[in-house]
């Protein structure tokens, strides 16, 4: 069944794998097979499709979405410590009777196992299964671990250690001696009773169990399991082999899936596949940079976030890349955020195979700031070029002007104040001091308004200069 991604979930509120999901794998059906349908409603009431108890999908860790009915008899998904205690409150209210949990506990026992584990149980006995419990303990819980304290023909005790953060329950005490009961009577016990003569939940240091039976005594029934057990001692040894192999390897998938969600999730690119012309996988950098959720970037062609005038190339070239063509493989392109602004990014795209079939891996890095950066600096080195050429031009200017600016002054002391050359002297003088003034600007420009203002006040000492030499 596909799972549907919830929107915009943190994988941080996914739940610690603490109780794996293949302790419920017999409780489902027993109370479905018992009750029906409603009946399995009533124990999952506020538990599945609950955000609040979310899971990451075992073939997609990046996909987390609420957990469903069918997760909880799947072995490969886990569930905290806190939903199986609110699980077992349900079925505790829902059976009802005195002792609930005790009889939910051993009706599952007899739902989860198949025949062919049932006559392995059966040929094997009682004493054998008890030394397996500890076993089977640490493959579907990280709260607690199980010792077995001490065995003989008729009993069996058990010790159960909650670790430290996993505080002890009545509930799951009520539904382990159901357990432990429903296994006994799978095997040659007779009349099997399973009592707590220890509770951690009621004060004791420990949860202990004490498991009695009567033995059949059949020479006959004995020397025929004996045989058996013979026959089918490498089948156990090889089935337990394999299951250890395949917990290994699931573990081992799901370190790995987290190191890959890890690396992809806080990637500072986009990072999307596109398969079919949509949008099929997209990281958390990439809703970041355009604006739009995961579910927003699934719903359409992944073209439309391309801008209008980019969109031929991008299609040309996904469409070539699936066909086997060599084309570059990062270019530029301006796409369009949520909002409608224009953003720049550099797109570099590569082939690949997505759950079999061809698609596209692309890396969308935000280039937009960069390249307003570098317009800017451009325009600076222009603007540093022309300073350059308007100081050069300024100081040859510069030197020019004061003979002009200055000469005219003394020219006027020597003349008559009534000469007819008066006139045209001061209009040379004006026209010097206004080219003086574009000079000026020019230092400005060049960033040398110290060295202009130097020589604007060059002008005015040589005028000073000249009327206390020439005053009578």
């Amino acid at each position: 069944m596909e799972r549907l991604p919830h929107t915009e979930m943190d994988p941080a509120m996914v739940m610690p794998k603490e109780v794996c999901c293949g302790n419920f794998r017999g409780l489902i059906p027993y109370v479905r097979r018992r009750y029906g349908d409603e009946g399995v409603q009533d124990i999952l009431n506020g538990l599945v499709d609950n955000d609040r108890f979310l899971i990451a999908d075992k073939n997609d860790p990046t996909r987390i979405s609420a957990i469903k009915e069918h997760d909880l008899t799947d072995p490969a998904y886990w569930v905290s410590y806190s939903f199986t205690l609110r699980l077992f409150s349900n079925v505790r209210t829902f059976v009802g009777g005195p002792d609930p949990l005790f009889e939910a506990g051993e009706g599952a026992v007899t739902e989860y196992f198949s025949k062919s584990m049932y006559f392995v149980v059966r040929i094997f006995g009682i004493k054998f299964l008890s030394k397996q419990v500890s076993k089977l303990n640490a493959r579907l819980n990280r709260v607690k671990e199980v010792d077995l304290v001490e065995l003989t023909d008729r009993s069996a005790t058990f010790r159960i250690r909650n670790f430290p953060a996993f505080p002890a329950s009545k509930d799951i005490c009520d539904w382990n001696r159901g357990i432990y009961t429903g296994l006994a009577r799978l095997t040659d016990a007779v009349d099997p009773i399973c009592e707590e003569i220890e509770c951690r939940a009621e004060g004791g240091e420990n949860c202990v169990f004490l498991l009695t039976w009567k033995k059949r005594e059949r020479v006959i029934g004995r020397l025929y399991r004996w045989i058996l057990r013979r026959i089918a001692r490498d089948l156990v040894a090889a089935y337990e082999a394999a299951v250890a192999e395949r917990d290994a390897l699931i573990e081992s998938l799901t370190r790995s899936e987290e190191k890959y969600r890890l690396l992809v999730e806080n990637a500072g690119d986009g990072i999307v596949v596109a398969q079919d012309g949509r949008i099929t996988f997209g990281n958390r950098r990439i809703q970041e940079i355009i604006g739009y959720g995961d579910d927003e970037l699934k719903a359409v062609s992944f073209d439309s976030f391309v801008h209008p005038r980019n969109r031929d190339l991008v299609l040309e070239r996904y469409r070539g890349r699936l066909a086997g063509k060599r084309l570059p493989s990062t270019y530029l392109v301006t796409i369009l955020h949520k909002e409608g602004r224009e953003l720049k990014v550099q797109l570099s795209s590569v082939l690949i195979r997505w759950q079999g079939r061809p698609a596209t891996l692309a890396f969308l890095r935000d280039v937009t700031q960069q390249q307003e950066l570098e317009v800017q600096l451009r325009r600076a080195q222009k603007m540093e070029s022309i300073g350059m050429l308007a100081g050069g031009v300024a100081h040859d200017l510069n030197n020019i002007l004061s003979g002009i600016v200055s000469y005219p002054e003394l020219l006027l002391l020597q003349l008559s104040p009534h000469s007819p050359l008066r006139e045209p002297i001061r209009t040379i003088q004006k026209s010097g001091e206004r080219a003086a003034a574009v000079v000026q600007d020019l230092l400005t420009l060049a960033r040398r308004g110290v060295i202009t203002a130097a020589a604007a006040d060059q002008a005015r000492r040589v005028r000073r200069q000249a009327r206390g030499i020439w005053r009578p």
